[in-house]
């Protein structure tokens, strides 16, 4: 069982990782063309405040945020399967 926890773990922050890599690849692999676009950030949000000028700062505390999400969904997802392997446990004691 222990093993299935870490595969399940491991699967769901790889694609966090992936996930998180995706605003990052112009800054990594270089400007394409001439591109003045806005910068990508994880998700589309609106501080009212310079978004180039505070860019760095927006995207940790979307880095901090996907984390947060990944993880309450995935306490979630263990804390069910718990109560139902519970379940079946005692299902099995009584009958």
């Amino acid at each position: 069982m222990i093993t299935n926890i870490k595969i399940y773990l491991g699967v769901f922050y790889s694609a966090l990782i992936l996930f998180m890599l995706i605003p990052l690849q112009p800054l990594l692999l270089g400007p394409s063309s001439n591109d003045t676009s806005r910068p990508a950030l994880l998700h589309q949000v609106e501080y009212y405040i310079d978004m180039e000028k505070y860019y760095f700062p927006i995207l940790i505390h979307g880095y901090i945020t996907a984390v947060i999400c990944v993880s309450i969904a995935i306490a979630a997802d263990t804390m069910y399967v718990i109560v139902v392997q519970h379940v079946c446990g005692l299902f099995m004691i009584i009958g």
